[in-house]
């Protein structure tokens, strides 16, 4: 197949997030597969080029130019809705410039890139799951605003009209089905991969102190404050015990970072925030901790909890968490409800006080990761390509007798 995947985000020069890593790690697992697959990276600013990332074609274009659409979502307060017209434009453009015929094409729902193609649809299309804007403002604990119901309107639509809907996990699916987004398709559900051969080499975790790790936006959907409650607790007996927090603050309140808002007046004692840390850096970051915490409010799938667990660390998730059925199924660590100090201080309490048992709940998690390697989930994608790719020809097919009829049999297309 020759495959496109649009994508504002890809590393390196647009290190933020998930979502590059994502496609970086199946991009090149279904390069590797004999498939030709491209990436269409559209932002703004950026530089046009295209490069050959370990077999991928990669093109990096700048966004439309639409001074006068970005002024008025300026003045209106409509930034993000504006935001996710000017994307839909711009990677659809830039698209038609490539002058490629692809098989199929796959866009995240997030930022709706790929409303415009949802309108058109010319081309099979596979839309990715990923959290959602009104996901991220309810949990942000966000009034939601008119501006994000209608970014949130444009990625609905995006899925809605795609050939195949892909989440990475059924909690994803339950959220996003609760707030009405699926009516004509029901997603399917395959897990995101991991390059399994960057997280092997890490220390042993007998070579550990008592160090539990946090990594993502120091955010209320993220819920920083829940691990400083739970060291503070733990300290009481694990005097040495360190939490390293890596992760900026994302959002601010009256000027001043929201992060500062949420943790004054806790104890910090024990807690290191290192902020961004650079992805080269993450394996060894992961190395020197026993543990790590993920005591999200919301996390569709958690990376970060993967690739622990691929380094033979425990990990110790909310339920409210995407992989928490693949840590509960593999005694990987340990599952807890949401904002309870309490609970996530009782889960790391083993883990921390006792390198064996933390090592054995590494290897159990290491296993499970094994499960999630990029090739196998490239082999999986690829099925749901071709099915994809029967509904769209199965809908034209559909389509072409009402056209015909509605032509009054002139044998229009």
């Amino acid at each position: 197949m020759r495959i496109l995947f649009v994508s504002a985000e890809y590393p390196p020069e647009s290190d933020w997030g998930g979502i590059a890593f994502y496609v970086a790690c199946l991009a090149k697992a279904l390069t590797r597969r004999r498939h030709e697959v491209h990436v269409l990276s559209c932002f703004a600013g950026q530089a046009p080029s295209d490069t050959v990332d370990e077999g991928v074609f990669v093109h990096r274009r700048p966004s439309v130019r639409l001074p006068g659409l970005g002024r008025v979502g300026t003045i209106t307060g409509f930034r993000r809705s504006a935001a996710a017209l000017i994307a839909g434009l711009s990677t659809f453009f830039q698209y038609r410039k490539l002058r490629v015929n692809f098989d199929l094409i796959e866009y995240p729902e997030w930022g709706a890139e790929g409303w415009l193609f949802a309108l058109i649809r010319s081309v099979p299309t596979v839309a990715q799951l990923h959290v959602g804007t009104d996901l991220i403002q309810r949990h942000n604990r966000f009034t939601t605003a008119w501006d994000a119901r209608l970014a949130s309107a444009a990625e609905r639509f995006s899925i809605r009209r795609s050939d195949l809907v892909v989440s990475s996990s059924e909690l994803l699916v339950r959220e996003l089905r609760a707030a009405g987004w699926f009516t004509r398709v029901e997603p399917e559900i395959l897990p995101n991969p991991i390059d399994l051969d960057k997280w092997a080499e890490a220390a042993p975790i007998s070579q550990t102190s008592s160090v539990v790790l946090f990594c993502g936006r120091l955010e209320p959907l993220k819920a920083p404050e829940t691990l400083i409650r739970a060291v503070a607790i733990l300290r009481k007996e694990l005097p040495e015990l360190r939490a390293i927090f890596a992760g900026r603050s994302a959002l601010t309140r009256d000027g001043v970072p929201e992060f500062d808002w949420v943790s004054g007046g806790l104890d910090l004692s024990g807690c290191e925030f290192v902020g961004q840390v650079a992805r080269d850096q993450l394996p060894n970051l992961v190395a020197t901790a026993r543990v790590l915490a993920v005591p999200s409010r919301f996390e569709s799938f958690s990376m970060a909890a993967l690739e622990a667990m691929a380094a033979s660390r425990p990990v110790v998730v909310t339920s409210t968490t995407g992989i928490a059925e693949l840590v509960r199924a593999n005694s990987a660590g340990a599952v807890v409800p949401p904002d309870d100090p309490a609970a996530l201080a009782e889960a790391l309490r083993p883990f921390l006080k006792d390198a064996h048992q933390a090592e054995n709940a590494g290897r159990r998690a290491r296993v499970a990761a094994e499960t999630l390697g990029a090739d196998q989930i490239a082999a999986a994608r690829e099925d749901l390509y071709r099915r994809a790719i029967f509904n769209y020809h199965e809908r034209i097919g559909k389509l072409r007798p009402a056209i015909h009829t509605l032509s009054g049999g002139r044998g229009a297309a």
